[in-house]
């Protein structure tokens, strides 16, 4: 039996050297592999540091200026008109002529009142006409067309839908 007890604290002793000596060969692979890695992170850098041009060569980003001087100059070439096309939702009554092409520059409430013209519809409240931009959201009465078309132009015209009763919250 004492033959037994010596043997077994002969493997217990064994198994501990074992896991010593492989935890310590995993931490010097770690080690070895980190710092290989490093080496090579280090050796990437300074080549691609070599290979970026001097910051004359580097293009300028536009600035807030020059990007609405730009815009201004297309809205001038194109004439400064947007197509509106207007769509009859519910029961409101049905136009003729349903593209119209209304200056850039003009209010929302141009808009509305005209089409009240059209509609034969009267000024005050009794009338209710509603407008609907794009079948979502109703503009601002001093929203510009202009904005309105940049944001919101389908196929390079704006598509307003009108009706007599609230159709969309």
């Amino acid at each position: 039996m004492v033959g037994e007890d010596s043997v077994k604290s002969t493997m217990v002793e064994n198994a501990e050297e074992i896991k010593k000596s492989s935890t310590e060969a995993s931490d010097m692979q770690k080690h070895s592999t980190s710092d290989e890695k490093t080496s090579v992170t280090a050796a990437e850098k300074s080549d691609i540091a070599s290979k970026i041009p001097p910051e004359e060569s580097l293009p300028v980003p536009p600035t807030p200026a020059s990007i609405s001087s730009k815009k201004t100059v297309v809205s001038a070439n194109s004439d400064n008109k947007v197509r509106v096309h207007f769509v009859a939702v519910g029961s409101a009554p049905i136009m003729k002529k349903t593209k119209f092409k209304i200056d850039a520059d003009q209010q929302f409430a141009y808009v509305m009142a005209s089409l009240r013209r059209t509609l034969k519809l009267a000024d005050d409240s009794a009338d209710a006409l509603f407008l609907y931009c794009h079948s979502a959201f109703v503009p601002s009465p001093d929203q510009r067309l202009g904005d309105l078309n940049e944001c919101f132009s389908v196929r390079g015209e704006l598509v307003i839908h009108y009706c007599l009763k609230e159709a969309w919250g």
